[in-house]
């Protein structure tokens, strides 16, 4: 999601798998950490840009 300009909105998953809107501000580290209006880092791989897509991400698979 690095090619988005700053700000923008993210979903993530809380501890609880519950999605959770976010502001990006900025690039943390090269490493793929973005950094959050609330200060709070968070790994590319962790941002989604949908809130369907936070959840689906966070169902167990099945089958």
């Amino acid at each position: 999601m690095t090619e988005n300009q700053f700000p923008y909105e993210a979903w993530v998953l809380t501890a609880g798998f519950a999605p959770k809107k976010v502001e990006i501000v900025g690039i943390y580290s090269s490493e793929g950490w973005m950094r959050a209006q609330s200060r709070k880092t968070y790994h590319q791989v962790d941002l989604f840009t949908s809130k369907e897509k936070a959840t689906e991400a966070g169902m167990a698979p099945t089958g």
